[in-house]
């Protein structure tokens, strides 16, 4: 989860959020300029020092600096329940979010390029990460 406050981003304009230089998704400023947001960070992220970057108007911008755990267990693409393994029935529930039977924010972790959707490619992760649980 990332939140704040950025005088930038104040009575509802919007900025794009990176994690280092990669677009993880969009969050509005309320009236004060604040902002939050629930997002994934990639699977590939090595472990130690990263930056949250919000790329605001005017070139401006807000930026903190984390650490990624290498004991942790990353979030796989398709891990609904965040268990740490994807199973057959969150591979379903893909399927059914990309035909529209269900919205993408029952499983965020399924949307990697973050555009609101869950694309074929995307299930192809999915099931991709369901083969590791099982092998």
């Amino acid at each position: 989860m990332v939140s704040g406050q950025c005088y930038w981003l104040h009575s509802g304009a919007g900025t794009d959020v990176y994690f280092d230089d990669v677009r993880l998704g969009f969050v509005r400023g309320g009236t004060g300029g604040d902002y939050g947001g629930v997002f994934t960070v990639p699977d590939d992220a090595a472990p130690g020092p990263h930056t949250i970057r919000l790329a605001a108007f005017g070139g401006a911008h807000q930026s903190t600096t984390f650490v990624v755990d290498a004991t942790a267990p990353p979030l796989g693409r398709g891990d609904c329940n965040r268990d740490g393994v994807v199973g057959v029935d969150e591979v379903v529930r893909a399927v059914t979010i990309a035909l529209g039977q269900f919205d993408v924010s029952s499983c965020p972790s399924l949307d990697v390029n973050v555009d609101g959707a869950v694309t074929i490619d995307e299930i192809i992760r999915a099931i991709a990460r369901a083969q590791q649980t099982y092998e």
